[in-house]
């Protein structure tokens, strides 16, 4: 499974550089994710609109 985590250090290893902040949709969050935001000093957006019909 691709989580956020990898995706964001594969990022930083292409590009050479991490952004400030990060927007992922709900199929990331983990509290591993927002960990690694924090170690990195990355701002995590959630979005908190709730679900409507399986859908945002």
């Amino acid at each position: 499974m691709w989580t956020l985590v990898p995706f964001l250090k594969t990022m930083e290893e292409k590009l050479g550089f991490c952004y400030p902040s990060v927007t992922a949709d709900l199929g990331y969050e983990s509290e591993e994710g927002y960990t690694y935001l924090r170690e990195q000093k990355q701002k995590p957006y959630k979005n908190h609109r709730p679900m409507k019909n399986g859908k945002t």
